[in-house]
This record gives C-alpha cells, sequence and structure tokens, in this order.
C-alpha cells in the first residue's frame, strides 16, 4: 500500500506547496491509516497534521465512542485534533436533503472552514478506490452525465484523496501490519442507504464475475475523464464565441451539436447562478432554444429569457421580505406591488349573472356579510393556512406556492384578504371555503385588480 499512496501523492503532486495538512478522521479504517501514514511522513516532511472529527449526533453512544478513540488516537500520535459537533437531521430537514448528502455537505463545509483558517492547508479524504467503484454505480443508477462518470477524482481544487488507488482490504492490511485500531460505524451496514446497498449487495456480484472490479472501474473513469476535459476545453472557447452584448447567441446555441450545448447551456446557467444546477434546467433552456423564445426561473431567483436570438439573464424586481397590510377599503392602493384593489359590492343576483356568463374567475366572490370589518390586505405569514372551497382540504399556504411553482421572489407580492379568523382571499387561487356565498348571502364581494 505505502509504494502506491506515494505513487499517487507523486503522480497528482498532492503535497507541493503545502506544509499543513487538514484530515478528515471519522475513526474508521480508511481515516486511521491515512492520518497514520501522513503523521508518519510529516515528520520527515515537516508537514503540519490537523485531524479534524465531525460528530453528526445520529447514532447516540456509538458517536461518543467515536469521539473518545479519535481522541486517544490522536493523543497518541501527537496529532492535533479538532472536534466538531452538529446535528445533522435538523440541517437534512432544513435544507430539505437526505441525511446522507447533508453529512457530506457539512463536513466539507467545516473542512474548508478550518482550512480557510489554516494558511496554506490542504484537505485530505480518506476515499479509496472501493469508495470510488461505489460512487460511479450510485451515480450511474441515478442517471448521471459524463462527468458523474469520471468517478471521484484524486484533487479537486486544495482537497487531495491520497487513498483513491487503494482498496479497502489493503487499506485493512496496513492497519492490521501497524498495530492500528479502528472503529466500525454501525450505520455502514444499515441497508437503508444506497451506498451500502451498492457496497454489500451490488458490488459483491460484480466481483464473483470479475475480482478486479475495483480497478477495471477505475480504468474506465480515466478513459472518460479525459473525453470530459477534451469536450470541457471544446464547450469553454465555443462559449466564448457566443458572447453577445446582452448574453449569448441562442440561434448559434441551438446549433451546436449535444455534447457541446449541453456543457455551455450549464456553463451559461452556472454564470448567472451560484445554485445547483439540475438537467432539468438545461432540459428546459434547450426547449427555449428550440422555439426561440421563452422565460423560466432557475435557482437563486434568477429569471433567463431567449428573446430576439438572445438567451440573457432578466432582471426582476423582488418584493422585500417584510410584512405589509391596509385594512379593508372600497380601493386599496398597495404601494409594495405598485397596484390597486378594487373591492365591488353587487347583490346575489348580479353576481351570478357574471358568474354563470363566465365574466369571473370561479369563487372569487366573497360573502360580504361574512367579512369582518377589520380585515386587512396583507402579504404572506409564516403558519398562514388556506381552506379550498368544497374540498374539506386545507394546506400551508407555503406549500400552495410550492406546488403552485410560485418563485420565493414573488411571493411577498401576492397579496391576501385575513382577518383574525384566518385567511378570506388569496390572489390567483380563490376565496376560502368559509366565506364563499352560500343561498343564505344576500350581498357579494367581488375583487378586482388593476
Amino acid at each position: 500500500m505505502i509504494s502506491k499512496v506515494f505513487e499517487t501523492i507523486k503522480q497528482y503532486k498532492m503535497l507541493s506547496n503545502t506544509d499543513k495538512i487538514v484530515i478528515g478522521l471519522s475513526g474508521g479504517a480508511d481515516s486511521v491509516a491515512l492520518t497514520h501514514f501522513l503523521n508518519t511522513i510529516g515528520k520527515e516532511r515537516k508537514l503540519e497534521i490537523i485531524a479534524v472529527h465531525v460528530n453528526h449526533g445520529i447514532r447516540g453512544e456509538e458517536a461518543e465512542r467515536d469521539e473518545n478513540f479519535v481522541k486517544k488516537f490522536c493523543s497518541d500520535l501527537s496529532v492535533r485534533l479538532v472536534i466538531k459537533k452538529v446535528n445533522i437531521v435538523k440541517i437534512s430537514k432544513n435544507l430539505k436533503i437526505g441525511i446522507e448528502e447533508a453529512g457530506r455537505k457539512i463536513r466539507y463545509e467545516i473542512f474548508k472552514g478550518i482550512s480557510g483558517s489554516i494558511c496554506n492547508a490542504k484537505i485530505a479524504t480518506a476515499h479509496t478506490l472501493s469508495d470510488n467503484a461505489e460512487t460511479v454505480i450510485m451515480r450511474l443508477i441515478s442517471g448521471t452525465s459524463l462527468k458523474g462518470l469520471c468517478g471521484i477524482p484524486p484533487v479537486r481544487e486544495n482537497i487531495i484523496r491520497p487513498l483513491i488507488n487503494i482498496k479497502r482490504s489493503e487499506v485493512e492490511l496496513y492497519c492490521q501490519d501497524n498495530n492500528l485500531k479502528y472503529v466500525n460505524d454501525s450505520s455502514n451496514y444499515e441497508k437503508d442507504y444506497t451506498r451500502n446497498k451498492i457496497r454489500l449487495e451490488i458490488i459483491p456480484k460484480f466481483k464473483n464475475i470479475n475480482p478486479d472490479f475495483e480497478n477495471s472501474v477505475k480504468r474506465a473513469a480515466e478513459a472518460l475523464q479525459e473525453d470530459n476535459l477534451y469536450l470541457e476545453s471544446a464547450a469553454n472557447q465555443t462559449l466564448e464565441s457566443l458572447k453577445v452584448a446582452s448574453g449569448y447567441d441562442s440561434e448559434k446555441i441551438q446549433k451546436l451539436p449535444g455534447a457541446i450545448k449541453s456543457r455551455v447551456i450549464f456553463k451559461i446557467l452556472s454564470s448567472f447562478t451560484r445554485k445547483r444546477i439540475e438537467q432539468k434546467h438545461l432540459k428546459n433552456v434547450s426547449k427555449m432554444l428550440k422555439t426561440g423564445f421563452g422565460k423560466m426561473y432557475i435557482p437563486g431567483d434568477k429569471i433567463i429569457v431567449c428573446e430576439r436570438g438572445i438567451l440573457k439573464l432578466q432582471e426582476e424586481k423582488i418584493i422585500k421580505d417584510v410584512n405589509w397590510e391596509y385594512l379593508i377599503k372600497p380601493l386599496n392602493i398597495l404601494t409594495e406591488i405598485e397596484t390597486n384593489i378594487i373591492i365591488d359590492i353587487v347583490n346575489i343576483s348580479e353576481y351570478e349573472v357574471l358568474r354563470k356568463g363566465g365574466k369571473l374567475q370561479k369563487f372569487f366572490g366573497i360573502d360580504f356579510d361574512k367579512i369582518p370589518k377589520s380585515s386587512v390586505f396583507r402579504n404572506k405569514r409564516p403558519g398562514d393556512k388556506f381552506t379550498f372551497p368544497f374540498r374539506n382540504i386545507t394546506k400551508s399556504v407555503k406549500k400552495i406556492f410550492n406546488e403552485m411553482k410560485i418563485p420565493p421572489s414573488q411571493r411577498n407580492s401576492i397579496p391576501m384578504l385575513a382577518c383574525s379568523q384566518g385567511i378570506i382571499w388569496i390572489d390567483k387561487i380563490g376565496v376560502s371555503k368559509y366565506y364563499i356565498p352560500t343561498k343564505n348571502t344576500k350581498k357579494v364581494a367581488i375583487i378586482f385588480k388593476e
């Protein structure tokens, strides 16, 4: 193992231009072996080693066991240790992502934060050849792009992976030869996680066919990486030729070969927002390019417009996230959204004529006598709920906006009529079940926007 790791470090110049290494140390065999190895060679090369252990707070006593283990391990090696505790379950809920993804995201944020506070420090993670094979299969199953099939890169920015060409079995042998103890994470054997299913069930079947499966995946990933680098270079050169005064030439983009076009679109969208661009966004832009016109939202509340042969970013006035409200009256001027709301009071008979004639949107009439005088026009508030007419379904306003795919940047500009009992009316949605006209209704309030 040692010679392979040295070869990997040399090939990718992992330890050049640095004298400090931040290592992710979970306490498992891989990270223990990596920490021991880098600490051993670090004494000769005058490398400062800083181990970082992240306690995710999801395995109770076992997590505390792991933390105590790394404390003793680092103490025995005289390695500086930083411990961070996070509530990964809460974080995953807040970010609306899985626990696995949230854990990875937070770990790297912690590593980068510590690295950034230490001048010229690189980050070393203990990914192995076995991890790489698992990752490639996992991405293949999810329908990844060519880039995804390239696997885990040995070096990415200031992140290095010295064990990336070493099998997990070789790591365990290194630990055995050097009398290194390590801990086993029981969650690694829970088949609820996709990666665990791949490692425990799928890869063993591949190995029955090809015992050297991990190296086969490595060779395939390296070949794909060469192709990907060439296409990326071609896309970068093409992108420069597509620039026009206010954006990019949409007609030229549309005529590009598929492999270059998708990369060019991705690069354009990435230049407009720092949020994650997904395959669906690329497909939607492709549709716009095909028709020659259109508008769509991308993550980060950005609007992409295709018009007059140009694909460009359109700036939109975003309503500030502040609360506003106006007491109800026949004419309301809502300055925050630069519009007027007019309330027209009609008899029930007039309302029925208008409704049946198709001149009113369904359920936009409100039983006037049920509207409290203290009612206000306002924007959304946390906890707002709305009951749909005739459906006996009550949902949070936030969920309704999500289902209607109303961009967050527009939600504070949607007026609603509310009182202390709840929501009476929401623009673009309608009237609450409790305020629709009935057979006993005498007057109906009809709301118009100007």
